[in-house]
């Protein structure tokens, strides 16, 4: 059920909090720009010490080809 499954997503451990911060803009609008964020370093921080990531993490780049001579390789992010 939808409520079981907001239990489980509360057992789940908080991230970084979200900060909030309004910019005054020079612009014809009644309020100015609201800007939701969350600090990028914490966030990095967050996943590194995370134990659901441990050992999922690679920091070194790879080469992966998709053949056995390695001929044909695969470029992604």
């Amino acid at each position: 059920t939808a409520k079981a499954l907001h239990k489980l997503i509360e057992l789940l451990p908080f991230g970084p909090q979200w900060k909030y911060q309004s910019i005054k803009i020079e612009s014809p609008t009644k309020r100015g720009l609201q800007v939701f964020y969350r600090d990028a370093i914490e966030c990095l921080q967050h996943l590194i010490h995370s134990p659901f990531n441990n050992g999922q993490i690679e920091f070194v780049p790879k080469k992966i080809y998709t053949t056995a001579d390695h001929i044909q390789r695969t470029y992604t992010e």
